[in-house]
């Protein structure tokens, strides 16, 4: 879509406008309106369909896509291209709290969509969101990949950035732009190195980078609710031999994955044993 005020819908229709007043974030869900609106871009995408039956009994959702879908009764659809800034702002207003997943998801694809969408988009979103006090970035694992030897395991968070692909560099430019809107704007920023979300593991070589559907779920309501300031964290499940180091994710987020990823495998064994 072209630029200029983006359609912002009623909860759960594909029309209308509606103006959301502001509200603090809570650390408790509450009841109906008086949630907290977190708006989510790309928030058609699969990492958001993951996690957004996970963030409605805590907020208010505004997705923002450049494509549509369906939503819920408890959620607004807005259907625009944040490449616009004036766009970028709309989707913005009355906003508590963001959770930015949209740009180019491939480890595979080629520098000049990443450059794009992974970095020109997250510029335009951050400065977009000059005034939303809490902020999530969604990050990867590939910014840290070129560690990813078993010298090196556990991976630290706190170390220098190492990615091992376009895709990973480009989220390495993503957290150093959302690092600098913390510092420009004291904003609460957390980056989420996130694992392999929203797949289902059937791999055991996956099963380093997997991050379950219920435990993305408890990694972002934490990023979203933990006491604030800046950081960037690991959000894989509970693996037996970490590979990346959460510490951090715990200790600053209280972030406690709950899923095994050997136990799914397990589980996954066992069926097609009997089958």
């Amino acid at each position: 879509m072209n630029g200029g005020t983006p359609p912002v819908t009623q909860p759960g229709t594909q029309s209308g406008t509606q103006q959301v007043p502001q509200s603090a974030p809570q650390s408790e869900p509450r009841p109906g309106n008086d949630r907290p609106l977190l708006v989510v871009t790309g928030g058609m995408g699969r990492v958001a369909g993951v996690l957004r039956p996970r963030l409605r009994p805590r907020y208010r959702l505004r997705l923002v896509d450049r494509v549509g879908g369906p939503v819920t009764q408890d959620e607004e659809l807005v259907v625009t291209d944040l490449a616009s800034k004036e766009a970028a702002r709309s989707a913005m207003v009355g906003a508590d709290a963001l959770l930015h997943l949209a740009g180019e998801p491939s480890p595979t694809a080629q520098w000049e969509r990443l450059y794009a969408t992974n970095i020109v988009l997250t510029e335009r979103v951050l400065a977009a969101a000059a005034d939303v006090p809490r902020i999530v970035f969604g990050s990867s694992v590939h910014a840290a990949g070129g560690d990813s030897r078993p010298e090196r395991y556990p991976i630290d968070p706190a170390w220098e950035p190492h990615p091992c692909c376009a895709y990973g560099m480009s989220k390495v430019v993503g957290e150093a732009l959302a690092r600098m809107h913390a510092d420009t704007h004291g904003s609460s920023v957390v980056s989420l190195r996130l694992g392999l979300t929203g797949f289902p593991l059937t791999d055991p070589g996956h099963a380093r980078l997997w991050l379950s559907d219920d435990d993305a779920g408890r990694l972002v309501t934490a990023a979203l609710t933990a006491e604030p300031g800046y950081g960037v964290h690991f959000g894989v499940s509970a693996n037996a031999i970490p590979h990346w180091d959460t510490t951090s994710s715990a200790r600053d987020l209280g972030y406690l994955p709950q899923d095994d990823p050997s136990d799914v495998l397990a589980e996954a064994a066992e069926v097609s044993r009997m089958h």
